[in-house]
């Protein structure tokens, strides 16, 4: 894979600056075109017996303006006199809808986390939906702090199933500028997959072909969840970078995730590359 045409969420979240800046430079690394993707969420119209006036209908498509030109103003500045080739989309819909669907048009799609703190922020309870549909990978930026740096020392959840073995491939442009990673196995015996006596062997063998450096560790979670496991080790020995397969099914149209997807996607202090 080479990633060639990137896709960036640009909303009014405070952190939202740091996601185009980390798209800006992963742009340039990997001389890709960059677009900004904006959403205007379409109004709720609300209960049938509610009238719905034409002044009703101004003042939020004032308010989708405003919110529009603030995002367009910090993509602008962050962008600034940057070499990159960008281009700017604004969609009017859903936020989760819109965004998986622009995101099948693109290599990557790079994601703010959810602030728990943030009770407006329009990222609250739209990236499962967009990670889970959008058949593409998508890079989650966490909330926290203001590195802009990663990918130096990658982490990858491995357990051998499909979406494991479609994140380490959508990660591979990672994986070759790193020249390096490590693969984690967490309760080998409680997954689906035979490992047989070597567990991580066959994706290490793999990885080398790419010329990747690869470290195995295999580790028993014990009390903790498979996604705390994960996130522990990655803090305790300086991983910047998470790879690993999105789980989890459709139920009442709604997506539910297994335990270590949601754990992370809320937690990591990192950047996770995750594909489903």
């Amino acid at each position: 894979m080479t990633i060639k045409d990137i896709q960036v969420h640009v909303d009014n979240d405070p952190a939202c600056a740091k996601c185009v800046e980390i798209a800006v430079n992963l742009a340039t690394t990997f001389n890709a075109h960059l677009t900004g993707v904006h959403i205007r969420r379409s109004f709720p119209f609300p209960d049938y017996n509610m009238p719905t006036s034409a002044d009703m209908l101004e003042v939020y498509q004032q308010a989708l303006d405003e919110q529009e030109s603030k995002s367009h103003v910090v993509f602008n500045q962050v962008v600034g006199q940057d070499k990159t080739k960008t281009s700017w989309r604004s969609l009017t819909g859903s936020i989760s809808y819109d965004l998986e669907t622009e995101a099948r048009y693109g290599d990557l799609l790079i994601l703010g986390q959810p602030d728990p703190e943030q009770a407006l922020s329009l990222n609250n309870g739209i990236t499962d939906g967009i990670i889970m549909s959008s058949g593409r990978p998508c890079l989650l930026i966490p909330y926290r702090g203001n590195g802009l740096a990663f990918g130096a020392s990658p982490l990858i959840a491995w357990d051998g199933s499909r979406e494991a073995s479609r994140a380490v491939h959508d990660a591979l442009p990672f994986l070759k500028q790193s020249g390096k990673a490590t693969i984690l196995i967490v309760d080998p015996e409680s997954v689906d997959i035979e490992f047989a006596d070597l567990p991580g062997a066959m994706i290490s063998e793999h990885l080398a072909r790419h010329d990747i450096n690869v470290k195995v560790k295999v580790l028993s979670g014990g009390s903790n969840s498979t996604g705390d496991t994960i996130l522990s080790y990655a803090d305790e020995y300086g991983h910047d970078l998470i790879v690993m397969g999105a789980y989890g099914h459709s139920r009442l149209r709604e997506i539910v995730l297994g335990g270590a997807t949601r754990a992370i996607m809320k937690a990591s202090k990192v950047p996770v590359l995750m594909s489903h």
